[in-house]
């Protein structure tokens, strides 16, 4: 009993006096001087209608959350994100003994560049993004659509996500 007061204290003083610290800049260093975004509604080259505004506002929702980069509307902005959601995929992934699917990932491609307001020129593009979800699917049509949903909802977050990172922490 000694032993295990004497390790948990020294845990507890040890992680205490740790003076590492996270520090983040208040601003991002983007491209060609940008200092404000706009995020135009995406392009939806998919089945699934509204699945551009899911992912826009997600992306919206991760730019300001990350604190780093001004979100304006395009009048207003230095430059525009614009992104193109690709493809939907949606397969089988396993089979219940009736042989109907109990599970099926969504793929997303999407992709997003950076256009200078004045200018119009891409000075940032992220290439191809692909994210995936699985999700159970049942006997219940209408839960199978939320479940779906929600699973669209990670993909898109987990797309802005990638999409944050690959703007603002590369430059």
């Amino acid at each position: 009993m000694k032993l295990i007061k004497g390790l948990a204290l020294l845990l507890l003083l040890g992680g205490a006096a740790c003076p590492y610290t996270l520090v983040r800049e208040r601003s991002a260093t983007l491209p060609a001087g940008v200092r404000s975004l706009a995020v135009p509604l995406a392009r939806n080259l998919t089945i699934e209608a509204g699945l551009e505004d899911v992912f826009t506002q997600s992306l919206i929702q991760t730019l300001r959350a990350d604190g780093r980069v001004t979100i304006l509307s395009v009048e207003s902005a230095d430059a525009a994100l614009r992104c193109t959601l690709f493809k939907l995929q949606l397969a089988p992934q396993a089979y219940s003994k009736e042989g109907r699917i109990s599970i099926e990932r969504a793929v997303i491609e999407a992709e997003c560049a950076l256009t200078l307001a004045d200018t119009g020129a891409v000075v940032f593009r992220t290439g191809k993004l692909r994210a995936t979800e699985e999700y159970p699917v049942g006997n219940d049509y209408l839960m199978n659509e939320r479940v779906k949903a929600a699973a669209l909802q990670q993909i898109c977050a987990d797309l802005a996500e990638s999409v944050r990172s690959l703007l603002l922490d590369s430059f």
